[in-house]
């Protein structure tokens, strides 16, 4: 009997998004199960350092986006999410890096620095990390340790706006008129950066997006794939 498979997430992460998404574009059948604090604990008892995203397959176990794509690259070769060439390779390496922290972190910090949507934010991922009387206080933790991995509290809603742009105008000159941004083929960079730059969708700073039509005509097509669409609603 085949061992289920099992991905430990958050669903308003973008990281747990991420995973979800390449499980979804691998065709690999899966159970998501929320990351609670005390699910969590217990994992940690035999996997220290567990967090979520955190894929169980098997007899292997890992933690974090990344190890998960790559893993399923190497047991799931087809679709590829990696192109086959050395160097292409190493540039789509690159700019998964890029997307996961810069990208990230710019369009993270100005999520966070906008309060009403903050705290909404911290409420629905509360939801997941904790059970009755605990949530109020998850909430509160989520937003004070969100607003500071991301320097939400260090600026002003002007400075964040600004940095967002300056990298969604990154993204525009690498995609140079590509439908993705190795070419005709959506890649793990594609699903790294677009799992960021969704969340402006639901932010009041999602007019950014309307000034570049290259990255919402490029957001547009990553959307349209269904394994991503089933994952994140429009």
């Amino acid at each position: 009997m085949l061992e289920e498979t099992m991905l430990y997430d958050l669903q308003a992460s973008p990281t747990c998004a991420k995973a979800r998404i390449c499980l979804r574009l691998k065709g690999v059948p899966f159970r998501r199960v929320s990351a609670s604090w005390r699910r969590l604990g217990r994992l940690q008892r035999d996997l220290p350092g567990a967090h979520a995203p955190l894929l169980v397959d098997g007899g292997t176990s890992l933690a974090g986006a990344g190890a998960i794509a790559r893993h399923l690259e190497l047991r799931h070769p087809r679709p590829a999410l990696w192109p086959a060439e050395a160097d292409a390779r190493a540039y789509c390496a690159l700019l998964e890096s890029w997307a996961e922290t810069a990208l990230g972190r710019a369009v993270g910090a100005l999520v966070w620095q906008d309060r009403a949507e903050g705290r909404e934010l911290a409420r629905e991922l509360a939801r997941e990390l904790a059970t009755g009387p605990l949530r109020p206080f998850a909430a509160r933790w989520v937003w004070r340790r969100a607003r500071h991995h991301y320097y939400a509290d260090r600026g002003n809603a002007r400075a964040a706006e600004s940095r967002a742009r300056e990298h969604l105008q990154l993204l525009a000159a690498l995609l140079d008129q590509r439908p993705f941004l190795l070419g005709d083929h959506l890649t793990v960079a594609d699903v790294s950066a677009w799992v960021h730059v969704a969340r402006l969708e639901r932010t009041a700073a999602r007019s950014l997006l309307d000034e570049s039509s290259v990255v919402a005509a490029w957001a547009g097509r990553v959307h349209a794939v269904p394994a991503i669409a089933a994952v994140l609603p429009p």
